[in-house]
């Protein structure tokens, strides 16, 4: 009986240290997604061009980027202020889903990723609040 739960315990503690593992290598290469999974959902619209913003990458080659501080609602209409910066001017009218993680130092949310969508995918609340048709 001993040698049987201390197997089971070895089990469990091997699985539970693979598992975190596993877990910790995926999400530092983002292969499943998992900052998607702890970050809210919220959607804007691109209203204005931005200007550009010349960065020096690893390669010390200037890279533009572009910042947006914006209103963003999410599904029951509750509004955060996001900011975020895209490498291309985004188009004027484009309506975005952005994943809210973090916040930066002046108090506005980060997000992790953004992705365009179509103005039929926005949720009723969100969708009234940003003036999407």
């Amino acid at each position: 009986m001993k040698k049987y739960v201390i197997g089971i315990t070895l089990f469990m503690l091997l699985f539970s240290v693979s598992s975190m593992v596993v877990l910790a290598a995926a999400e530092k290469n983002d292969a499943i997604d998992i900052k998607k999974w702890i970050a809210k959902e919220y959607y804007v619209q691109i209203t204005e061009n931005r200007k550009e913003e010349p960065v020096e990458d690893h390669d010390e080659k200037k890279q533009p980027i572009y910042w947006y501080t914006m209103k963003s609602y999410d599904k029951k209409g509750n509004e955060e202020t996001v900011k975020f910066f895209a490498t291309k001017n985004l188009k004027v009218g484009a309506v975005l889903r952005v994943y809210v993680s973090g916040k930066y130092p002046d108090k506005t949310n980060g997000i992790e990723s953004y992705e365009e969508i179509k103005a039929n995918e926005v949720p009723g609340k969100a969708k009234e609040k940003l003036g999407v048709k």
